[in-house]
């Protein structure tokens, strides 16, 4: 961090900057839960709805990447609990939920039991859709979040506890 702030205080454009994706130095600091960095430069002047080339934001890196505590800051700091990506209307909860079961599926998932949960709690608690739907755009189906989730198959009772308190919780936020 000592060398963003550095950057910053000699003139360079860390904020403005962006990858060729389209990754600016917010979006990496939520995708990788620096929380003390993405602090720093929502002070500086960062969007928290910063978007990279395809649409993903700040709070889906934070809750794609089961980054709670960036969650919670950024919903304080004004982040669209609302936002769907242009295109296919993917909503937050159902880009959580998609890669919490992409990752499990390819075996990439290493996470704090309940981050999870706790993540897509927080979503929900700041008005986020519990049953937007996405839309694929190679059958013309929609799917929920939910749906992702009952389709999931879990490899061990880690990620099946956390799936079925994903359930659980989207259901009872369908009532």
């Amino acid at each position: 961090m000592a060398t963003v702030q550095a950057l910053c205080e000699s003139g360079v454009d860390v904020i403005g900057s962006r990858q060729e994706n389209g990754m600016s130095s917010i979006l990496l600091a939520c995708r990788n839960g620096h929380i003390g960095l993405m602090d720093y430069l929502l002070e500086q002047g960062a969007n928290p709805n910063d978007a990279e080339n395809y649409g993903g934001t700040c709070l889906m890196a934070a809750a794609c990447y089961r980054h709670p505590d960036c969650v919670r800051r950024l919903i304080d700091a004004g982040s669209d609990v609302e936002y769907a990506y242009p295109g296919d209307n993917a909503s937050i909860i159902y880009m959580t939920a998609y890669c919490f079961s992409k990752d499990a599926d390819e075996g990439n998932l290493d996470f704090e039991e309940g981050s999870v949960i706790h993540t897509v709690e927080l979503l929900l608690e700041a008005g986020a859709p519990a049953n937007a739907t996405q839309i694929d755009h190679a059958t013309g189906r929609t799917k929920s979040a939910l749906q992702v989730l009952q389709e999931m198959l879990p490899f061990d009772d880690k990620v099946r506890r956390e799936r079925d308190g994903l359930i659980a919780l989207l259901q009872q936020n369908e009532e």
